[in-house]
């Protein structure tokens, strides 16, 4: 027997998002469906959001996927679209905190604004990576408070895992700067793909906090329930990240060999 076909939101996040793809596998249907139209709708806003000729074009995205919540909130009737639709559907039978999905368009608009300093930065890390986690506990365990908290600190590890290892490639690619703090010297640098060691010494600070707090939140697992573990499964990659505490190379990736088993090693036993 053949397997079924994956949905186009399905699709969308296989292609551009696995290791998002993979975990939300570990969800019971419906479950798992909502969770790919969540994590489609993110992959949206993010192209929505990718450097233009002209800045007021990806603010005019963004602000089409603001209007269509707002619209889907108001009443209005579901758009044909691979992943509009769905979101329809999706914040019908569940309405998410519409605080974090505002964030989620937020976290764009603070990338396209430029530089980051210290207090913006997390900001940014808890409204695009943060939220979306938050939001993806939500979905499977229905507002859980333990399971916020632990998403929270999943997120923000993920956040600066996604740092590291997208620094460089974005400073060279998109004149884009993640890390906060830099200085002129130290954006240069990065987009020639270079680290200074103001900027090394910062992503090992980084680094250092994030795995604090995953520690924290560890140690309150027990109180996380069980049908949370696939929104939280994904910190397992960003944790490898933060081990390095370096600014990664653009084209740098994490070995592949033997994904599928840890991961359902670890949502077997609970281990996020």
């Amino acid at each position: 027997m053949s397997a079924p076909a994956l949905s186009p939101a399905a699709t969308l996040v296989r292609q551009l998002d696995p290791d998002l793809f993979h975990t939300a596998l570990f969800a019971p249907e419906p479950a798992r469906e909502r969770l790919m139209v969540l994590h489609a709708y993110d992959i949206e806003l993010s192209k929505a959001a990718l450097r233009s000729s002209e800045l007021l074009i990806a603010q005019m995205r963004l602000q089409w996927w603001r209007d269509l919540v707002a619209g889907i909130e108001a009443g209005d009737p579901p758009r044909r679209h691979d992943v509009a639709g769905p979101l329809h559907s999706l914040l019908i039978e569940c309405p998410l905190p519409a605080a974090d999905l505002a964030k989620l368009i937020d976290a764009r608009l603070l990338e396209l604004e430029g530089p980051l300093d210290a207090p913006t930065f997390e900001n940014w890390v808890d409204s695009r990576f943060a939220a979306l986690t938050r939001l993806a506990a939500h979905l499977l365990t229905g507002g859980d408070a333990a399971a916020r908290r632990a998403a929270t600190a999943v997120g923000h590890t993920i956040g600066v895992a996604f740092t590291l290892r997208m620094s460089m490639r974005l400073a060279a690619e998109a004149n884009q700067y993640l890390l906060p703090g830099l200085a002129p010297e130290d954006r240069a640098e990065l987009a020639r793909g270079r680290a200074t060691d103001h900027s090394r010494a910062t992503a090992i600070r980084l680094a250092d906090q994030a795995s604090a707090l995953l520690t924290a939140a560890r140690a309150e697992r027990r109180l996380v329930p069980k049908a949370a573990i696939p929104a939280l499964l994904p910190v397992w990659q960003a944790e490898r990240i933060l081990k390095r505490k370096e600014l990664l190379l653009p084209g740098f990736t994490l070995g592949q060999g033997g994904r599928a088993a840890a991961l359902a090693w670890r949502a077997f036993r609970g281990q996020w």
